[in-house]
C-alpha cells in the first residue's frame, strides 16, 4: 500500500529557536502495528520513503527481516491519502 502523509519537519535550527515546516512524505507501507493487540490505541506504520527525509530516525518492529537502514515511522492519523 501506498500512501502519503504530512509531517512536522526541522527547518532551521537557530540561537533564538527552531523553525519548523510542514513536509508530504510519499511512500510504501512495509509494517503496520498497534500498542495493544484487542484495542489498539494508537497505530504506527512504517515507511519506505520515495525520498530522504532529513531529521528523522528509522526504526525496526520487532520480526522485521527486510534490507536496508529502517523504516520511517509515522502515526496513522499523519496520513492524508492512500494512493
Amino acid at each position: 500500500m501506498r500512501v502519503r502523509a504530512r509531517l512536522l519537519q526541522l527547518a532551521q535550527r537557530a540561537a533564538e529557536g527552531a523553525s519548523f515546516r510542514f513536509v508530504d512524505v510519499v511512500g510504501v507501507v512495509r509494517h503496520v502495528r498497534g500498542d495493544d493487540v484487542a484495542r489498539p490505541e494508537e497505530i504506527r506504520l512504517y515507511l519506505d520513503p520515495d525520498g530522504e527525509v532529513n531529521d528523522r530516525e528509522r526504526s525496526r518492529p520487532d520480526g522485521c527481516s527486510c534490507a536496508g537502514a529502517g523504516h520511517l515511522v509515522i502515526r496513522l492519523d499523519n496520513v492524508t491519502a492512500v494512493l
